[in-house]
């Protein structure tokens, strides 16, 4: 073993950017800001363009459940008069607030 030290991997890495930078520069080039909207960058929080997609899909699905409401068909009847599963039924009648008569 030698005692000479290792060089800090981090320290050549910054000195080598900046190296790059200074002859970036040096030879006439400018930077430039790129907006987001070219560079890919997602601005703010929120749902993911999928889920507000499928929630639209449900407020649609929420007004025929509002209909069968008003017929009288409990939650298990409208799901399969609407060919879903009752879970699905369940969630979009939570979101809607869309109270079902009690099975009898």
């Amino acid at each position: 073993m030698s005692d000479i030290p290792l060089p800090n991997a981090r320290d050549q890495i910054i000195a080598d950017l900046n190296q790059k930078m200074d002859q970036f520069f040096a030879s006439g080039k400018t930077a430039e800001q790129i907006s987001s909207v070219v560079s890919g960058e997602k601005q703010g929080l929120g749902a993911p363009s999928y889920s507000k997609q499928l929630r639209r899909a449900r407020d649609k699905d929420a007004v025929r459940l509002e209909e069968l409401v008003e017929a009288g068909m409990t939650l298990l009847e409208a799901a399969k008069e609407m060919g879903m599963e009752a879970k699905w039924a369940h969630l979009i009648a939570k979101e809607s607030i869309i109270r079902f008569a009690e099975p009898s």
